[in-house]
């Protein structure tokens, strides 16, 4: 991981190959130049606020604003799981899981866990959650082989075996 002065880059990390199947993950085939700048600069960043998140989820979905779900009927249901209903304490939240983020406070894992449970945004969780992760793993220098599946399925692993020790 070297810090260009632009923010933190590691170069190993295939952003195409990333966003592909991340992409994948959501049923979505490919990725586009559009998508693979958005991601980079992302990626550049010294820090993350919501506004960065805001920006990357409506590069990530063709231009289209992904809006937090700062009303109370904007709820949503992924699957079995139901997100915290919508409203007013979701900004406020979301901005502490990035504090947390920003500052290293918890291991990346356990952020994605936190931010896929809240379901900040009416659409697009899944793609921002997992750059979300990949921005924290690189910044800190967790390890990370270039595929979120493979890590993240270790590191569930890793987390179970620790909860059973």
């Amino acid at each position: 991981m070297v810090n260009t002065g632009l923010g933190y880059h590691c170069p190993q990390l295939d952003h195409s190959a990333f966003l592909v199947e991340s992409n994948k993950i959501e049923g979505i085939e490919g990725t586009n130049e559009v998508q693979i700048i958005a991601f980079k600069k992302f990626m550049m960043l010294d820090i993350l606020s919501v506004k960065d998140i805001e920006t990357l989820a409506a590069e990530l979905h063709g231009g289209r604003f992904c809006e937090l779900r700062i009303h109370p009927w904007q709820n949503v249901q992924v699957g079995g799981h139901v997100a915290p209903q919508g409203g007013p304490l979701i900004k406020p939240e979301f901005k502490m899981l990035l504090e947390t983020v920003n500052k290293d406070g918890l291991h990346p894992y356990k952020v994605h866990q936190w931010y896929e449970t809240l379901h900040p945004f009416t659409d697009g969780n899944g793609r921002t959650g997992r750059a979300v992760w990949v921005w924290q793993m690189q910044r800190y220098g967790y390890w990370f082989n270039g595929s979120f599946l493979h890590t993240y399925y270790y590191q569930s692993l890793d987390h179970i075996e620790k909860r059973t020790k």
